[in-house]
This record gives C-alpha cells, structure tokens and sequence, in this order.
C-alpha cells in the first residue's frame, strides 16, 4: 500500500480521490468460524481500508480538499444469518466513515460511503467456494441446512449473471428468482460512486439499488423479532422447516 501511494504521488502529486471498494465475504456460523478467519475478514474489508485513508489523507490536508468514497454494504445496515463476519465488517466500515467524515470536515476533504444491495458480480461465486470450505469444518453438521438454504438462494444472483431466463435459474426456487430479478448491473453501483466523486456536496451515504432501500425502510417499519423471522424466512427457509419438525 506504502509503495503504489508514494509512486502516484510522485508521479501525479497528492491523491484527491480514494475509492476503498476491495473486500470478500466469510460464510459461516459463528460457533464454527475460526478467529482467523474472522481477523481475515476484517484485515480486508475494514483495517485496509483505514490504511489507505492514512496514507492519502495528509496529501489531502496539504491540497484543502479530497474525496473518500468507501464502498460498504447493505450488510452495513443490518445483519444476516452465516454473514456474522461480513455484516460486522460491514457495520464497522459505516462506522468508520462516520467519524472519519467529522475528522476531515475542516480540510475539505468529503467522505461518503455507498451502500450497494446484492449486485451481479462475481462476488456472489465466491461464496459458494467459501461455504464449500465450511462445510468441511468439524461440528458443521448442525448447520448444513442453514448452510444449505443460503447458498441456494444467494447463487440465485450468480445464476442470474449467467444465464437468467434459463433452466438453471428455474429451477432455484422462488426466494433464488427474486434475489435474481432484483439485483442490478455493476453499472448500477457505478454510477453512484461516481457521483459521490464528482457532485458538489455529496451526501454522506448512497443506498444503491431498489431491494436495499426498502428492506431498509421494512426495518425501520417492523418490530425487531418480526424483521429477524423474515430475514429467517427468506435466507435459511430449509434450516427453519428442519427445526420445525
């Protein structure tokens, strides 16, 4: 990180715009997720993040102003089963922006985070290779059917990317077609970054795509139990009906 800052500043003088948006997601349950894999998590998607800011920001001072753009989560807004590390990640990266936002307000320097619903990006392949590992894990027995239930319904993106309107997609079920027909194109979260970058007086949050503005507001609107058993519901709906009987 130390060494591709100091090439650009040597070569085109101080960074004005930083846009943090590397980042991947642990799947798991709590109870059989190593430490490891949890301070993985977080080393990506939050302290690098911070790094760069470190780094840039001075250059920024020097200057009078600058753009920090951190591409967060919906995830950043409310939890879900199996994403304990990514959403805490997430929420921690909201958090981060918030008061780094208050830091830098006098120098000019504008931070926004974006807030992306699901997208259609290779992102969502990575997590059945990621629960593909868990399911190895000693203990996770008790848990292959939330395991299960998640993986069918989030590949529904990625089927969706694919090959919407096939067979494969078909054949997901009707929780994998939703998700599928709501998530939206990269072009989509791309065109919010970029006004985050160039608008006047940017706001400091950005929720990108239609499904993450309403569940948003569905939060706010029901009670605290009633939000929880339809996030249940809709994510680990087989691991539910397993418990049931």
């Amino acid at each position: 990180m130390v060494a591709a800052v100091e090439q650009v500043q040597r070569h085109h003088g101080s960074v004005g715009t930083l846009i943090n948006n590397a980042g991947y997601s642990e799947i798991s349950p709590l109870e059989t997720c190593s430490l490891d894999r949890y301070r993985r998590q977080f080393e990506t998607n939050v302290f690098g993040m911070a790094r760069m800011c470190q780094l840039v920001l001075p250059g920024m001072r020097a200057t009078g102003g600058g753009r920090i753009v951190n591409v967060g989560s919906i995830g950043g807004r409310f939890a879900l089963p199996l994403w304990s590390g990514y959403t805490g990640s997430k929420h921690a990266m909201a958090a981060f922006s918030s008061a780094l936002r208050m830091e830098v307000r006098g120098f000019g320097v504008e931070v926004t985070l974006v807030e992306p619903g699901f997208v259609k990006t290779n992102f969502v392949a990575s997590l059945s290779r990621n629960m593909a590992d868990h399911a190895q894990e000693m203990g996770c027995e008790a848990y292959a059917a939330a395991l299960r239930s998640f993986e069918s319904v989030t590949r529904g993106v990625l089927a969706g990317t694919e090959c919407a309107g096939t067979r494969r997609l078909q054949n997901r079920g009707f929780r994998a077609r939703a998700l599928s027909w709501a998530a939206v194109e990269p072009d989509r979260a791309a065109k919010v970054i970029h006004k985050a970058v160039t608008a006047r007086r940017p706001r400091p949050r950005y929720l990108v795509t239609g499904h993450a503005r309403a569940a948003v507001l569905a939060q706010r609107c029901l009670p605290a139990r009633c939000w929880e058993a339809a996030v249940c519901s809709f994510f680990i709906h087989e691991a539910d009906s397993t418990h049931e009987r």
